[in-house]
Formats: C-alpha cells, sequence, structure tokens
C-alpha cells in the first residue's frame, strides 16, 4: 500500500509544532515531531494586534519549517492557526506575509474545531475511564472536551490560557495567596457555564501537551511519574501535582527557571496553569490524572485515516 506523507504545523499562542508522519494500511506512524517557542501572542492579548516583532518570530519559524518540509516533499501540508490568530486584527497580514514567503496557507479553526482535534490527539492509544474530561492549556486558550460513553458530550474553548492570564489579569511575579486567589475567583466566573453544566464528581482528568509536558518531566526528574505500559501516556498521582504546586506557584521567576524538567518558557507561565488545574480537580473532584504529549497536530493526523 502507498504511504500518504503529511506535514502539520501547529501555530500557538506561544509555540509553533511541526509534526510529519505518514498514513499507510489505514494507520499513523509519526516520524518526526519539534516546537519553537515563537511568543506570538505576547503583547497582544489587551490590543488585540501581534507586534511586528512577533510577527518577524512567526515568519522566522515557517520560514524554518517550511525548509524541512520541502526535504520530505510530503503529499500534504496542514497549518492551523488557533486562539491567537482569532483574536488579533492583524491576523490575515500574517497570513499573507507567511504564504507569500513559504507558500504555506494558514488556515484559522474555532475554539470547537481545535477542541475536537485536541481529543483525537488525546485519546489516541490512552486507556481511558469514564466519564472522563480533557484539558489542554494553551497561550491564548483552554479546552475542556467532557467525554462519555466513548464519544464527545461536550466541549468548550475559554480565553484563559496562560499567557492571556498573565496579561489581562496583570499578574504579578512571584505570586502572593491574594494573587492566586484573584486568578481562581477569575476562573470560577469564566467556567461557571461549564461548572453548572456537568457532574460534581469526574474520575479522570486527561491533561495534553504543553503545561502537562512540564509537570510529566518535572515529576519524571524525580522519579514520581508512572507511565502508562503500552500508552503514550503518563500518570501523575494528585499528591506529586499537589508536592509541584506548593514547591512551584509562590517561587520567583529567576527560581522557577532553575528546576530541572521546565523549559525556560513555561516557567514564565507555569504559575495561572497549576492554579487553573487545581481548581478543577477540586472543583470536580478528580481522582486520576494523566498526561499526554498528544493534542492538536496529532488529532489533525489521526483524523485524517
Amino acid at each position: 500500500m502507498p504511504k500518504t506523507r503529511i506535514a502539520i504545523i501547529d501555530c500557538g499562542t506561544n509555540t509553533f509544532n511541526l509534526l510529519y508522519g505518514i498514513i499507510q494500511d489505514n494507520k499513523p506512524v509519526i516520524l518526526h515531531e519539534e516546537k519553537r517557542v515563537v511568543k506570538l501572542g505576547q503583547g497582544s492579548i489587551l490590543t488585540c494586534e501581534f507586534t511586528i516583532e512577533s510577527m518577524q518570530r512567526a515568519i522566522d519559524t515557517m520560514l524554518f519549517f517550511a525548509q524541512k518540509i520541502r526535504l520530505w516533499n510530503p503529499d500534504h501540508v496542514f497549518a492551523i492557526a488557533t486562539a491567537a490568530f482569532r483574536n488579533a486584527h492583524n491576523a490575515n497580514d500574517l497570513i499573507n506575509k507567511i504564504k507569500h514567503e513559504t507558500d504555506i496557507h494558514i488556515d484559522i479553526i474555532s475554539g470547537v474545531e481545535e477542541a475536537q482535534l485536541i481529543y483525537i490527539g488525546a485519546i489516541h492509544n490512552c486507556r481511558l475511564a469514564e466519564p472522563h474530561l480533557v484539558m489542554d492549556i494553551g497561550g491564548g486558550s483552554t479546552e475542556f472536551i467532557f467525554s462519555r460513553h466513548n464519544s464527545i458530550e461536550k466541549c468548550w474553548s475559554f480565553e484563559a490560557g496562560a499567557t492571556n492570564l498573565i496579561e489581562t489579569l496583570q499578574l504579578q511575579d512571584p505570586a502572593s495567596e491574594e494573587e492566586l486567589n484573584r486568578i481562581e475567583t477569575y476562573l470560577k466566573h469564566l467556567f461557571k457555564p461549564m461548572f453548572d453544566s456537568l457532574p460534581t464528581s469526574i474520575h479522570t482528568l486527561i491533561g495534553t501537551s504543553g503545561f502537562f509536558d512540564s509537570i510529566e518531566h518535572m515529576a519524571t526528574a524525580r522519579g514520581e511519574g508512572n507511565p502508562v505500559q503500552g500508552h503514550v501516556s503518563t500518570h501523575i498521582s494528585l499528591e506529586v501535582f499537589q508536592r509541584l504546586y506548593n514547591e512551584i506557584v509562590y517561587l520567583p521567576l529567576e527560581m522557577r527557571l532553575q528546576i530541572h524538567g521546565l523549559p525556560a518558557f513555561r516557567a514564565e507561565l507555569i504559575v495561572p496553569a497549576f492554579v487553573l488545574t487545581k481548581l478543577i480537580i477540586r472543583t470536580f473532584d478528580v481522582s486520576t490524572l494523566i498526561t499526554t504529549p498528544y493534542s492538536l497536530k496529532e488529532g489533525k493526523l489521526f483524523s485524517i485515516i
């Protein structure tokens, strides 16, 4: 059977992520993945306009990815843009410049489409208890997908990504208890429609990519992560999560930058992500936390089958 070669670029608020894979005999195989820190949304949350500097970083990254893609000569190239592009008034200007420089067209997808692709990626090769909630904390938005009976029952996309929260709430560093309470109060109000429509108890929370990759890396570095045998996922005990929370959220950035397993750009964003995740765990009485590196770009690959 012939192979179908596919390149996928996830153009996020903080990182641009590249995936190259093949589909053969109706089975996907990931051959290459990488990410570059772009910080496209930096300084644009309140103005809803990309800065000249962030646009140039995006163009440079797409040129870098395009060079690799040409070597692979894939049958299909998909470039997907999410929250930052959805909200920026000059998003089309950037899309046109990237198209001119790289011949790659970027499609902006809705928050619901993003959530659906995240779910497809998250559940691939992942053993899940029912019901479960999938969560993806990005830079610009956070997606939630509630699943029961092996299908999506409800999904949401909130403008509550880590960068969005830092700039919207003008968060200070290091965080005080008052600051953490302010984040939680804001999120409770924002998430109220979801809180009101979901069960009060959800057994399993699946965190995808990004922030949850950092949780997995930090836990594994301490010998406290438990890979799920035969699956692309890791079980993180709630005790380990709480211990990491207590150790990290009150630290200033210069000390967070020294933590093994925590990338520098994640260190800048991890405090609101921790608060958000702790709120979800407490609100839904979650008893199992699973992390997976699979998210939107993998979901796009798996959706092609």
